[in-house]
């Protein structure tokens, strides 16, 4: 696995730093560039062992970072295989533009539940056991897009 190895390289230099700092003088002018170079090869050393970044408790990435990401696929919308779909909308330019800068303003959470919703149909209890979130998120998150989409357009 190469965090293992990278784990032992930065092991290594961090020795190499400590051993070159030992042999400067207390007074050497390079002893506050290496303590900052050896602080920095720990804090990287305890972030590949963790996984997450040391110091951050209550971090993004400890909620949603390393939650494994729902993805939308062709098989939870089979209307996205169709060649043409049933009863085709024209958009002007301009209404296409609205539409996408909607869907670019929404967060992936909020293009998910909403895109479930508006085009599968499903409850907000049926998306949010889905996606690992409770009823009242997911409605939530279905407000919000829906309110990012009428701003937009």
């Amino acid at each position: 696995m190469w965090v293992k190895e990278r784990l032992k390289e930065y092991a290594k230099g961090k020795r190499q730093l400590e051993a070159s700092r030992k042999l400067l003088s207390p007074d050497h002018p390079d002893q506050v560039h290496l303590a900052g170079m050896i602080s920095d090869m720990a804090y990287a050393i305890k972030w590949m062992q963790s996984g997450r970044q040391p110091g951050i408790y209550r971090g993004v990435e400890r909620r949603g970072m390393y939650r494994e990401p729902f993805v939308l696929d062709k098989d939870l919308f089979p209307s996205l295989q169709e060649a043409e779909p049933v009863s085709p909308i024209r958009l002007t330019t301009e209404q296409r533009q609205a539409a996408l800068e909607a869907i670019r303003a929404m967060s992936d959470r909020e293009r998910d539940c909403y895109l479930l919703y508006a085009t599968q149909g499903l409850s907000y209890a049926q998306i949010g056991s889905a996606l690992g979130l409770s009823r009242y998120t997911v409605k939530e998150y279905v407000q919000r897009a829906k309110s990012k989409a009428q701003q937009a357009i």
